[in-house]
């Protein structure tokens, strides 16, 4: 290569570097400044939140090398034919490209790779608070085995307290997934899967979107829909909270009325819940006197239930139904409804829907 072939070529080195210095500096401001998940109320969402960042700050320089030089090469050589000048892969730049590469990605390995791996499935609490947490399609069913809670359409737990979660599946394969505790974990029907956690922060659904259990992994038509809202209080209220919903508990599932008969002084309208779906797209009661739907869920061990909203898209509940798997039946006692149109569906198959005319 004659001397003036060298000089352009350190010159496009050069101008390349500078390139790349300047789009690393940027990269690297907004990796700092810009926050690219919110901020975890958790323990181990801490863990993960600070390794994700870590890994941003490693791969900006990479990228911004990849970025810099397609740029460079196709402002700078744009409109010439043929093959460039061939390049050998010896020297010290090649060299020195394979050792920082290399350090980069054994790095990564170990931190916060495995040390971060340790820090968040290690530590297993010995007096957790152990929540149940059940995956069907397409919902979540929430125990808690040491307070006899079963079947819980919402996920509370109590602040600054270690939780174990142990997660299952019956039928396809769903992922527990609360985005403001960042955490994630499949659940696999016949294997129980766990995660313990601290959640360090109050709060709820209803203030905070990010509060809610939500599968992760795709599991049929209902999968966007699959989600139950999480709340986070403090220990005096998470134990009042389970006193009352200890005392709310429904027992088994009460024989079948029939229909058009009275149950105590309601009127029983019947559902019947086969191949998942009902037998009945309507109900029509007549005012002034209690509502009392008596559901037949004919799914041998599919669950079903009945709840009844204000609106049709299931945002103002009247009356949400026990779950209760099949086959067997339930009564549902609602009360006395006032004149208007009201829908009812399935909390577990969104699908399973239908109106209640009281007129």
């Amino acid at each position: 290569m004659s001397g003036t072939g060298t000089g352009r070529a350190r010159l496009h080195l050069l101008a390349l570097v500078a390139l790349w210095l300047l789009l690393t500096a940027a990269g690297e401001f907004l990796a700092f400044t810009f926050r690219f998940h919110p901020e975890p109320s958790s323990d181990k969402g801490e863990e993960i939140y600070q390794a994700f960042h870590i890994l941003i700050y490693l791969a900006v320089p990479v990228f911004a090398g990849v970025v810099a030089a397609l740029a460079y090469s196709v402002l700078s050589f744009r409109g010439r034919t043929g093959d460039g000048v061939p390049l050998l892969g010896r020297g010290a730049v090649p060299a020195a490209w394979l050792a920082v590469t290399s350090a980069l990605a054994l790095t990564v390995m170990v931190f916060p790779g495995l040390i971060g791996t340790a820090r968040v499935m290690g530590g297993r609490p010995q007096d957790a608070l152990v929540v149940e947490v059940v995956g069907i399609r397409w919902t979540w069913l929430v125990n808690y085995p040491d307070l006899g809670l079963r079947e819980q359409r919402e996920l509370v737990l109590p602040v600054d307290r270690d939780v174990e979660i142990r997660v299952t599946a019956t039928d396809v394969v769903h992922s527990f997934w609360v985005p403001r505790f960042m955490l994630k974990i499949d659940a696999i029907p016949g294997t129980v899967n766990s995660v313990w956690f601290r959640a360090t922060e109050e709060g709820s659904h209803e203030d905070d979107p990010l509060l809610r259990l939500q599968c992760a992994e795709l599991c049929g038509t209902g999968h966007g829909r699959m989600a139950i809202p999480v709340r986070v209080v403090d220990q005096d209220e998470f134990e009042a909270w389970a006193v009352e919903q200890a005392r709310l508990q429904t027992p088994t599932p009460t024989p079948t009325a029939q229909a058009g008969q009275d149950t105590g002084h309601a009127q029983a309208l019947t559902l019947v819940a086969r191949n998942n779906a009902f037998d009945r797209k309507s109900l029509t009661a007549s005012p002034g006197r209690p509502v009392a739907i008596v559901l037949e869920n004919r799914d041998t061990g599919v669950p079903h239930n009945v709840s009844v909203y204000r609106d049709k898209d299931f945002r103002q509940p009247v009356f949400s139904g026990e779950l209760f798997g099949g086959p067997g039946s339930n009564t549902y006692e609602l009360g006395v409804l006032e004149h208007g149109t009201y829908y009812f569906r399935c909390d577990v198959h969104p699908d399973m829907k239908g109106t209640l005319t009281v007129r």
